[in-house]
């Protein structure tokens, strides 16, 4: 299954500066501006290694289709989510992002899981489970900018589920770095 990590949320290390900003400026302004120039400096990064090429036009579909889940929906959802809940509970929700591409990747693609990984999405569902809890003072605490960030990472493992089945023929940092762009122009 592909996975990628993009200059705009590595590991999750922005989520508290991200939580202070959405309070400052407008959510949608600054995801279009965040993504895009992660976009850009993903294809300046593309044309130093010398893999920087312009789509053909069957490409320009399934970049428009993955920027679709993987950019536009899923960086709307996160940022009016950021925008309604607390920066401890959306990041604790950002957490199950693998768990969910994994029951997706199971649901859709049927692939297999071993009962290690099984064991493991339980207890690690269970731990985002408690830990939001415990923080928000239970489940009265639960939000519906929680339920917009979950949103956003449910539709970001529908396009990692894509990614992995249409297997674009270009070069997926180029892909991404085409996506990043044209969802931030959407997204503006």
């Amino acid at each position: 299954m592909y996975y990628y990590c993009s200059l705009c949320s590595c590991g999750g290390l922005n989520v508290s500066a991200l939580k202070i900003l959405v309070d400052a400026i407008d959510p949608m302004l600054l995801t279009s501006f965040r993504i895009m120039t992660a976009g850009v400096a993903v294809l300046i990064a593309c044309w130093f290694m010398g893999i920087l090429r312009w789509p053909m036009k069957h490409e320009w579909l399934v970049i428009f289709g993955l920027s679709i889940f993987n950019v536009i929906l899923h960086h709307i959802f996160i940022a009016v989510g950021f925008d309604m809940t607390t920066g401890v509970n959306a990041s604790l929700i950002l957490g199950l992002t693998p768990l969910v591409t994994m029951m997706m990747a199971v649901l859709l693609l049927r692939q297999r899981v071993s009962k290690v990984r099984v064991l493991g999405f339980f207890i690690g569902f269970a731990g985002v489970v408690v830990a939001n809890v415990a923080g928000s003072g239970g489940f009265g605490g639960v939000s519906l900018g929680d339920f917009f960030v979950f949103l956003g990472i449910l539709v970001q493992g529908f396009s990692f589920v894509m990614i992995s089945k249409l297997k674009p023929t270009f070069d997926p940092r180029l892909a991404t770095g085409y996506m990043m762009v044209f969802g931030s122009v959407f997204i503006l």
